[in-house]
């Protein structure tokens, strides 16, 4: 047979035999009925007028009586897209659930971070301000900092997932795919919470007296 490669589900399409259908029922399942049919429509737009028809005929064939339910199940394609994606949402909602419980606990500690940083550099702060600066431009100090220590973070953690991704489709086969839009939000949350937890830091960092930074 022609090279199909990995199915949807990460199966080796490859990988398979083909016997009569007499021969698996009688000799490898001993059965004497169908589990499973899979139907080919030439028309993709005659899909569900398909399915239709041959629910009519299976509870023709299965003599199922007005009222009584199928004992059967017929599933479209467009069936299981939906389910796919009813999957996936709550796999996503997951995801950010994660997400955000991760980002809030990194800026917690960013920001505890950098409330020990600005205690322990009171003297340079101090020194700073009696050089000339203004306290605008410590506030935009301790920013930049805390937002380069998650920006920083952010460039490694993709580059772990990248190497993720590499190595699950090296050893499983299965495509792995990380967008430039996955990339990028990524720096700009990582970026983000940094920027958020460096504010009260650098807001301390500025109020700060230079005359009594430097004293102590």
């Amino acid at each position: 047979m022609a090279e199909k490669g990995t199915s949807a589900g990460g199966g080796d399409m490859d990988n398979r035999i083909f016997v009569p259908l007499s021969t698996y029922m009688r000799r490898v399942a001993n059965v004497d009925y169908l589990s499973g049919i899979r139907v080919q429509v030439r028309d993709v737009r005659e899909m569900e007028e398909t399915a239709t028809d041959i629910e009519i005929l299976l509870r023709e064939r299965h003599g199922t009586g007005s009222g009584v339910p199928d004992d059967f199940r017929i599933t479209t394609p467009t069936e299981v897209t939906a389910m796919v994606e009813e999957m996936q949402g709550t796999f996503n909602l997951f995801l950010i659930l994660v997400s955000g419980i991760a980002l809030i606990v990194g800026g917690v500690v960013v920001a505890n971070i950098m409330l020990l940083s600005v205690s322990e550099r009171r003297r340079e702060i101090g020194l700073r301000r009696a050089v000339g600066a203004s306290s605008g431009d410590i506030r935009g100090q301790f920013l930049l900092e805390s937002a380069g220590v998650t920006f920083l973070g952010g460039i490694a953690g993709l580059l772990l997932g990248l190497v993720v991704n590499i190595l699950l489709e090296r050893f499983t086969g299965t495509p792995a795919l990380m967008t430039w839009h996955v990339l990028a939000a990524g720096l700009l949350f990582s970026t983000g919470v940094g920027l958020t937890a460096g504010l009260h830091p650098a807001r301390k960092a500025a109020a700060m007296p230079p005359v009594d930074a430097l004293r102590s």
